[in-house]
C-alpha cells in the first residue's frame, strides 16, 4: 500500500497508533482476526506545502515536521484508519499575489484522525467511507500575537464515491 497523508492538507498529516476496539455490528470475530494490520511511523518527516489557514483567511506556506504514526486495519469489509500526529508548524503567511507579506508563525500542531470505509491501495475512498479530523495549531505570530485554532472536518463518500464535506469548523483564539 502507497503511504497516503490524510488531513486538511498535505502540511497537517497523520495519527499515534490507537488501541483498537472490539469490532462493531455486523462483523464477524473471524473477520478481525484475519484483518491485515498496517502501522506508519513518522519520526522527523518533514512536509512542506501552501495552505489556507483558518482564522487568519489566508494562504501560507507551511512546513510541518511530523512524529506519530497511524494504525490502519483492513477486513474484507472495512478498511478503519486511527491515530495522531503532532509536531513543530511554522507558516509565512501570503499576500494576494503569493508573495511573503512578513507575517510567520512559529508553534505546534496536532492532528487526530478515524476512518472507517474501504480505501484503494491509493487510500482513495471505495464506496461509502467517512473520515474525521481533528486540527490543533498554538504558537506565536512574529508579531508578538499569541495565535491557536482547532479545526474539525468530516468528510463522507457515498455509495457512488462521491466525496461531501459534512462538516469544517474553526474555533479562532488569537
Amino acid at each position: 500500500m502507497k503511504r497516503a497523508l490524510i488531513g486538511f492538507g498535505a502540511a497537517a498529516a497523520v495519527v499515534v497508533v490507537s488501541i483498537l476496539s472490539p469490532p462493531t455490528a455486523g462483523v464477524a470475530w473471524s473477520e478481525v482476526a484475519s484483518a491485515q494490520v498496517e502501522r506508519v511511523q513518522f519520526a522527523g518527516e518533514v512536509i512542506r506545502d501552501t495552505e489556507l489557514i483558518p482564522c487568519l483567511g489566508k494562504p501560507a506556506a507551511v512546513t510541518q515536521t511530523m512524529y506519530g504514526g497511524v494504525a490502519i486495519v483492513r477486513t474484507t469489509r472495512s478498511t478503519e484508519i486511527s491515530g495522531t500526529v503532532h509536531g513543530p508548524l511554522t507558516f509565512t503567511v501570503l499576500d494576494d499575489g503569493g508573495a511573503p507579506s512578513g507575517l510567520t508563525f512559529i508553534g505546534r500542531t496536532t492532528l487526530h484522525i478515524g476512518n472507517h470505509g474501504i480505501l484503494t491501495e491509493n487510500g482513495d475512498p471505495l464506496g461509502r467511507a467517512e473520515l474525521q479530523l481533528t486540527w490543533m495549531v498554538t504558537g506565536t505570530l512574529s508579531n508578538g500575537t499569541q495565535f491557536a485554532f482547532e479545526e474539525i472536518g468530516q468528510l463522507r463518500t457515498d455509495s457512488a464515491g462521491v466525496v461531501t464535506l459534512n462538516l469544517d469548523r474553526a474555533v479562532c483564539r488569537a
